[in-house]
């Protein structure tokens, strides 16, 4: 795996170097709300293009929603709609077992 993170309470702010990597896993973390160049809430995970093998993101808790992305999402996946797998995450105090509704692809 390229790159792992795991429980942390943060604020969006880390950006992995390179595309979109080889391997992603970010588990068991808090992430808050961060603030944007423009003053506004940034998401909390942004990958951008497609994975090698995967980005694995489960088990999160997000507390914000994003000015920068079209519904408000935390997650936002750019170039690409595969091997990004977003499971049993909970946004703003629902359960999101699946990519469907908390990942925005763009």
């Amino acid at each position: 795996m390229g790159f792992r993170r795991t429980e942390n309470a943060q604020k969006p702010s880390h950006e992995s170097p390179g595309r979109g990597g080889f391997g992603l896993l970010i588990h068991h973390n808090t992430f808050r709300a961060g603030v944007g160049e423009n003053g506004g809430v940034l998401a909390s995970v942004g990958i951008r293009h497609r994975p090698t093998t995967g980005c694995f993101i489960d088990h999160n808790l997000f507390e914000a929603i994003s000015t920068e992305t079209e519904d408000g999402q935390p997650i936002w996946q750019r170039n690409s709609n595969e091997n990004l797998f977003a499971t049993d995450n909970m946004w703003m105090g629902v359960l999101y077992p699946t990519n469907d509704g908390i990942v925005w692809f763009l």
